[in-house]
């Protein structure tokens, strides 16, 4: 009874994963979107980070270019390839 109980709660929760997979991928799919809109509506100059701030760092090796908030070592991966992060560099424009 117990091992049936187990292998119940296991399936619920690998239906929980999945679902919340599906739905980040949801909502990246959307934050890419809005991403491509806000560039091609000749706001290219925003941080690809918080939407608001002129980019200013540029993100290694995906060459994505951010405002300083991405300098926040807490930020490990770029937030549009979510690729790791190995180096910034400050570019100046």
């Amino acid at each position: 009874m117990v091992a049936v109980a187990a292998e119940t709660e296991e399936a619920r929760l690998k239906e929980i994963e999945a679902n919340l997979d599906y739905s980040l991928g949801v909502v990246r799919r959307r934050l890419e979107e809005v991403i491509r809109r806000k560039a091609g509506s000749g706001n290219s100059k925003l941080c690809c980070v918080c939407m608001e701030g002129e980019r200013q760092v540029l993100l290694m090796p995906c060459r994505h270019l951010c405002r300083g908030c991405s300098e926040d070592e807490r930020l490990k991966d770029c937030p549009i390839f979510r690729s790791e992060i190995r180096e910034r560099m400050v570019v100046y424009s």
